[in-house]
């Protein structure tokens, strides 16, 4: 698959096994960190933004995922996570009723929904303002880096680029020369969901600093050692989907 790439030059066209692999019956996905089958939105929202890079949009597998959203939202407008069994050991970015995790999800789930083309959605709408609220005054949210990637993402694809540019800022600001691949790869996918172009300052920072911290065996240096090899992939396709290898 990397040979595919770097002859094609572009996105892979099938998606990695596990975009998908972990999707349940009522269309939510599996968290691969919990001891659990039960579906999560976050997981959710993840897998939804990989259907939007993989090109996957008007699949079944993606409809059924949006159905499970809309299901799964909150009056106010957030997703959270629903409660799991103590034994399953969630991680702590998954822990039900916790601001910070309501955060990232939500906007994670508002970028996914606005690249899928639900702009008109006064759902989404609602998810954003909740989000939003929660802004802090040095364009920070609560808890994770995360939040402000799927914010930009979604405001960008909504038109707010006023709104986005808050949250590109705080990305760049968080961005050193220490921030794991991890980070770097969940932004690029948003910011590329987003459409937001490579040649604005955040997104050709987080591209310039991962194509210059590759390693000489190929991979990239990361604290998720057991995922190096599935992250190297991600962030090849990445490079590739904004055409900044040559």
């Amino acid at each position: 698959r990397a040979e595919r790439l770097l002859r094609r030059g572009e996105v892979a066209g099938p998606p990695p096994p596990g975009v998908i692999a972990q999707q349940n019956a009522d269309g939510g996905a599996r968290c691969p960190y919990a001891e659990t089958a039960m579906s999560s939105s976050g997981a959710t929202s993840r897998m939804l933004c990989y259907m939007v890079f993989y090109g996957l949009g008007e699949t079944t597998a993606c409809r059924r995922g949006v159905e499970f959203a809309w299901q799964h939202q909150q009056p106010d407008g957030r997703w959270s996570e629903a409660p799991v069994p103590e034994a399953a050991s969630p991680p702590p970015w998954f822990i039900p009723g916790h601001l910070p995790v309501d955060l990232w999800v939500t906007a994670n789930m508002a970028a996914a929904l606005a690249a899928l083309g639900y702009g008109d959605e006064p759902r989404l709408h609602k998810a954003v303002a909740w989000t939003e609220q929660h802004l802090l005054p040095d364009g920070s949210f609560p808890g994770y880096i995360h939040t402000s990637y799927g914010m930009a993402a979604a405001q960008y694809r909504l038109g707010a680029t006023e709104r986005a540019e808050t949250h590109l800022r705080r990305a760049l600001a968080f961005l050193k020369p220490e921030t794991d691949v991890h980070e770097l790869l969940w932004g690029l996918l948003c910011f590329f969901i987003g459409s937001i172009p490579k040649e604005h300052p955040t997104v050709h920072a987080y591209l310039s600093q991962l194509a210059d911290t590759q390693g000489e065996d190929g991979l990239w240096p990361t604290v998720y050692g057991d995922a190096a090899e599935e992250m190297a992939m991600e962030a090849l396709e990445l490079l590739h989907a904004y055409r900044y290898l040559t």
